[in-house]
């Protein structure tokens, strides 16, 4: 007797815990609206890629800038930069194969150039993010 009160109180506490016998419900619209919300991140290798054949980057600022390369980031948000003088320029997807061997090196690119201003959650500013596309490497030059 002892040990049965307690096997049948943890047998219907595991019921309750598992649903047992319960039906799966239709999602209401309000589990609707939560499921079907955009995920709380942001690609972090620059602005999304055009869609179809039109060239957005025709009309950006083509810039030549000097800086040091450099490993951003850890796991899978890694990303490339060039730190220059005053600022920082994220290197998108399709042109770090063309700098991932000059890492710690310093490199003068031409590239366009865009920016995003960032914010906080709570609205704050977090400064602007440079980004450089159609990147072409002028030259390298070696840090002692």
């Amino acid at each position: 007797m002892r040990l049965i009160l307690p096997s049948v109180l943890f047998l219907l506490t595991a019921a309750v815990v598992m649903g047992f016998g319960t039906k799966d419900k239709p999602p209401t619209a309000k589990t609707k609206a939560i499921t079907e919300q955009p995920p709380f991140y942001r690609d972090r290798n620059g602005p999304p890629e055009p869609v179809g054949e039109e060239d957005i980057t025709a009309d950006l600022p083509l810039v030549q800038v000097t800086g040091r390369v450099r490993l951003t980031g850890s796991g899978p948000g890694q990303e490339l930069v060039i730190t220059g003088a005053d600022r920082e320029w994220r290197i998108g997807k399709e042109d770090q194969n063309k700098l991932w061997d000059l890492q710690q090196q310093t490199v003068t690119v031409e590239g366009r150039e865009t920016s995003e201003e960032m914010t906080f959650v709570n609205g704050v500013s977090a400064g602007t993010w440079y980004y450089l596309r159609d990147i072409r490497i002028i030259s390298i030059s070696k840090n002692p």
